[in-house]
């Protein structure tokens, strides 16, 4: 054999030999939950009646405080209350949705991000969201429809904001969750 090719399988086996040493295997880490498919929603809260759902938050207590973050400011005090509804229209696979943000007095912006979701078996999957503000006022409210598939369990999702000098309150909802037949 050559010296070069003698050089080359003697520096090949080497590293063969050592690489072991110098590396570390990976092995792919277990899953915590295996994820299984449920047709019944096993997050969130049913809705009480068949066909419409709603989720709320009023006052500037102890309930407003757990459930408000507040930006810029040492306390909850701007979002007074928030709810969002969500109902199916009669004979129609249409949802119809209520946004509704109220500030404890006129502000420079009141507004609420809305967002249509849908259980596919195994999370809430947004299927669409709708955006609403009122400026120089105290109010935002507005409906927002979205047509949906038949056999599903559907809710809705709202992210409320106030903003006024630089200050911002929010706060979130979600609505009981409802099945459209």
């Amino acid at each position: 054999m050559s010296k070069k090719l003698c050089l080359t399988v003697s520096v090949l086996v080497m590293t063969l030999l050592l690489m072991p040493m110098y590396t570390s295997t990976v092995y792919a880490a277990p899953l915590d939950k295996a994820r299984t498919y449920s047709a019944v929603p096993t997050e969130g809260t049913p809705s009480e009646y068949p066909d419409y759902g709603v989720g709320y938050h009023y006052g500037s207590g102890i309930l407003q405080q757990a459930n408000s973050y507040s930006v810029g400011t040492s306390d909850a005090g701007y979002l007074l209350a928030c709810r969002s509804m969500i109902m199916q229209q009669p004979g129609a696979y249409v949802l119809k949705a209520v946004g509704e943000s109220i500030a404890n007095k006129v502000v420079d912006k009141v507004s609420y991000n809305l967002y249509f979701q849908m259980w596919d078996g195994y999370k809430w999957v947004t299927i669409g969201s709708e955006s609403y503000a009122e400026y120089n006022s105290d109010t935002a409210i507005s409906m927002h429809y979205k047509s949906v598939s038949p056999q599903k369990y559907y809710r809705v999702t709202t992210y409320h904001y106030v903003l006024d000098n630089g200050q911002a309150d929010i706060n979130s909802t979600t609505t009981g969750y409802i099945y459209v037949e």
